[in-house]
């Protein structure tokens, strides 16, 4: 199981509370956070954050009965709309 620690930080310069955040990620895990963050050109912080802020996202529409998917262009004209499921 993931060992979770935070340690409350000074106001940040845009005046929001900040906190420091310790997490154990399996090496797979740490792997892909690696990869996104490479990917977009952005630090492991920054990704996290993203990350964070887009499960949140789908939780909230989730929670209003709304439904998340992905539209794939199949071409010729056709696309398949891929429903996506949260577990957990």
């Amino acid at each position: 199981m993931p060992r979770l620690s935070s340690v409350q930080t000074p106001p940040h310069a845009n005046g929001t509370d900040g906190s420091r955040l310790s997490v154990n990620l399996a090496g797979d895990t740490m792997a892909a956070l690696k990869e996104l963050a490479e990917r977009k050109g952005s630090t492991l912080s920054d990704t996290v954050r993203r990350a964070i802020a887009v499960l949140k996202y789908f939780d909230c529409q989730t929670e209003r009965g709304h439904e998340i998917a992905t539209i794939e262009d199949l071409g010729g004209g056709k696309t398949q709309v891929n429903r996506v499921v949260l577990l957990g």
